[in-house]
């Protein structure tokens, strides 16, 4: 009755005598904790811990919603952009570890096919320009690039692509 009345407030129960059976039986059903009657000097620190408990769980609650919404909004631009944006591992193959939903009009490809098939940047990259691309993403100088080279679609035809990249070092 406590958890559908009040669900976010602890429950401590109370008891002269209870049986391991009982107490997981209580906990399961939401009991926060559980104090034996002739331990009382044991009923304040349980309640503050209790309440802590709480204060955390309610924290982590917002901390979570607060990231599904920032999510939601960096998906939001993402997908409004032109083009496509996307990060990839530092190394060839170059597998994509994000894409944007213009991945489709530019590759052909859906993320979700880039990220979970491994297609790789390197397999889409037309084999004359992989070199200068290679070059671009791993070479020495400066971490903002500007690459201009071709990839080959889904559907095998060619698309010139200008790249500007940033690379992010990071352990």
């Amino acid at each position: 009755l406590a958890r559908q009345l009040a669900p976010e407030t602890p429950f401590v129960f109370v008891s002269g005598a209870i049986g391991e059976e009982l107490a997981i039986e209580l906990f399961a059903m939401g009991a926060t904790d559980y104090v034996l009657k002739d331990r009382l000097d044991r009923l304040v620190p349980s309640v503050q811990r209790a309440l802590r408990d709480t204060d955390v769980r309610r924290e982590r609650q917002k901390a979570e919603a607060a990231l599904r919404e920032s999510q939601a909004t960096l998906e939001t631009l993402m997908s409004n952009l032109p083009g496509m944006a996307f990060r990839c591992e530092p190394s060839e193959p170059w597998r994509f570890s994000y894409c944007s939903a213009g991945a489709r009009e530019l590759t052909g490809y859906a993320c979700e096919e880039l990220m979970t098939q491994s297609i790789g940047l390197a397999d889409l990259i037309h084999s004359d320009d992989r070199a200068l691309v290679a070059e671009s993403l791993t070479g020495p100088g400066e971490a903002q690039r500007t690459v201009r080279y071709r990839i080959r679609r889904k559907d095998g035809s060619e698309c010139w692509i200008w790249d500007r990249s940033v690379r992010i070092y990071d352990t």
